[in-house]
């Protein structure tokens, strides 16, 4: 859930999962995370039409459990999805952009630090989906790998809401 203030370097979005657990009771977990890229990638973006910011909506199939950078596992981007381009290099999330596009782009889903919980987003999101509390972030892998070891697939979809949307079902 994209948080309806969009000031960028902050973890003030929620990542919630909901899922029936192998006894069949019903599970929600839920915990901070950014959906928006951080200062830095806004300001000197990697790619030359502008920095990533992925689109709302529902995200069929995006990620696999694979490795980040080469690094450390986490979930990839698998299947082409929609970013707006903010290009005008401010300290300004630029959600009405014009540039929408779709392809593959690295948009994962990762954490920041192995080793301290990150208060700002800086380098660590140019459009990722960035949880900035390790232990959180191990959970949510341990899910996916329950779900490989039950269901035979660690691919996930995901649903980035807008904070407005939730208070329109309400």
């Amino acid at each position: 859930i994209r948080n309806d203030a969009i000031i960028p370097d902050r973890f003030d979005d929620t990542f919630v999962v909901a899922y029936k657990d192998t006894q069949g009771n019903k599970r929600v977990f839920y915990c901070p995370i950014t959906t928006d890229p951080g200062l830095h990638w806004l300001k000197k973006p990697m790619n030359p039409d502008g920095t990533a910011i992925l689109a709302p909506g529902q995200h069929l199939g995006i990620w696999q459990k694979g490795l980040h950078r080469g690094k450390y596992t986490a979930l990839v981007q698998r299947k082409p999805a929609y970013v707006i381009r903010d290009n005008n290099k401010d300290a300004v999330l630029n959600f009405d952009s014009k540039k929408v596009v779709s392809g593959i782009y690295g948009i994962n889903l990762h954490r920041a630090s192995e080793t301290t919980i990150v208060a700002s987003v800086g380098q660590y999101s140019a459009g990722c989906q960035v949880i900035p509390v390790i232990e959180d972030f191990l959970y949510v892998m341990n899910l996916i790998a329950l779900q490989g070891k039950y269901l035979g697939s660690t691919i996930a979809s995901y649903t980035l809401y807008m904070e407005t949307e939730l208070d329109a079902l309400a």
